[in-house]
């Protein structure tokens, strides 16, 4: 992410903002009415293309700033007797990115022959003499259309490219299809499902890569025993390397990525002759092959961990477990007490769940995460350990975060962060 400033003039007539953006994470602050989540709809736009959504937010111009580069996107509203007729223009400073223009014309999709234009939101249909606003002609229009959508230029492209960014909004407990006939499903399933799959996914590669080193291992080894040059392993520092292997084999059971091994199936330091190289070879050749085997779950281990970590400190009496096959597991401080289903969360533990999955799931160093209001149905001391936990998981996949508040209370001491928005 290499965007350092945006300003947003006269948005709803009224307001100029100012955003300068932290190295990973800023905070923008304000009075309901002023404006935060039309902020980060509009960044979010910029950057997805949602030239909708550009076109009909009222402001007058929007500069981003980058490293070596700044954007003005202006918006003109034209009135006359056809009504209002609104379009953009994007400029670069760079030399060689020529500007460009674009009204609803470009951007909607092929309308038949019996709908006439009333003005930008509205049409006619001649046949049964009805209104259609524009989201009925893009509902029922859109997908049917053969035009290709309106291409924007290299120089847009590949700046949106530098600077993914994903908006999470107050709405993220249940999955909202656009303009579709699907059903929409509670998030804390769907990101379950994808868990599990991601699991086993991990797992096949692990399989295929076990496969190929298993198959070369033979070959590998006579190849190490018959070097005369070879200096003696030392079987003190091969145990050592075994139990650090054993470790972290324990670590990735504790996250559902690997079966733990009982104790009497570790090789112990009796196990092994000190003055049979040979055997010491097989073992040293042994140990590296597992940690390019287990190397492999690394950054999918790092991620489950935090993320255990984060939700079995803030939920009480229940623990959060993971599984290939079922993905997100709770388990209830009492024995006897069945396994708690993840739809059956509270709202605010599935607001924490969900928010967390896409922090460390779904999100890299490119990325500019926009989070509208964190701190829905959380209760005081969640709210205060939040900013921590957001840190901590930027620090571990390097995005960026820009969220929006108005709670005092998720703030905390870190006002170091905070930008008001007035």
């Amino acid at each position: 992410m290499n965007i350092k400033r945006i300003v947003i003039k006269n948005l709803f007539n009224t307001f100029t903002h100012e955003i300068i953006f932290n190295e990973n994470v800023t905070i923008i602050m304000g009075e309901n009415g002023v404006g935060k989540t039309v902020t980060l709809n509009l960044i979010e736009a910029i950057f997805s293309s949602n030239l909708e959504y550009l076109l009909d937010t009222e402001y007058e111009e929007i500069k981003v700033v980058f490293k070596h580069e700044t954007w003005i996107i202006t918006r003109h509203v034209k009135i006359d007797t056809g009504g209002e007729h609104v379009s953009l223009e994007i400029s670069s400073s760079k030399k060689d990115a020529e500007s460009i223009s674009i009204d609803w014309e470009q951007i909607l999709p092929a309308l038949p022959t019996f709908l006439e234009k009333v003005d930008d939101k509205t049409w006619y249909n001649r046949r049964n003499h009805m209104f259609y606003d524009r989201d009925y002609v893009f509902d029922k229009y859109g997908m049917e259309s053969n035009v290709k959508p309106f291409t924007l230029p290299d120089w847009i492209i590949n700046q949106q490219s530098k600077n993914r960014v994903k908006l999470i909004n107050t709405q993220r407990l249940l999955s909202m299809p656009s303009r579709s006939a699907q059903p929409s499903q509670l998030m804390v399933d769907v990101y379950s499902k994808q868990l599990a799959n991601l699991m086993q996914e991990q797992m096949s590669k692990n399989s295929v890569n076990t496969s190929d080193l298993d198959r070369t291992f033979p070959k590998r080894v006579l190849k190490m025993i018959k070097k005369r040059n070879q200096e003696p392993f030392i079987a003190s520092e091969i145990i050592d390397s075994l139990h650090k292997l054993e470790e972290y084999r324990y670590k990735l059971s504790l996250v559902g990525l690997m079966t733990e091994l009982k104790d009497s199936e570790n090789i112990q330091e009796d196990d092994l002759d000190p003055e049979d190289n040979t055997m010491l070879a097989v073992m040293h050749q042994y140990i590296q092959d597992s940690r390019v085997k287990l190397n492999s779950y690394d950054s999918l281990y790092k991620k489950l961990s935090i993320l255990k970590k984060i939700i079995n400190i803030r939920f009480k009496h229940k623990i959060l477990s993971f599984d290939s096959t079922q993905g997100f597991i709770f388990y209830p401080d009492n024995p006897f007490a069945d396994i708690i289903p993840v739809s059956k969360l509270s709202s605010g533990e599935q607001n924490e769940l969900v928010l967390f999955y896409e922090l460390l799931f779904k999100c890299d160093e490119k990325d500019l995460i926009l989070i509208d209001e964190p701190e829905i149905s959380l209760h005081l001391e969640w709210l205060q350990e939040m900013i921590g936990d957001l840190k901590a998981v930027t620090s571990t996949n390097g995005a960026s975060l820009l969220i929006a508040t108005h709670s005092p209370d998720f703030v905390g001491d870190n006002y170091e962060l905070v930008q008001n928005l007035s």
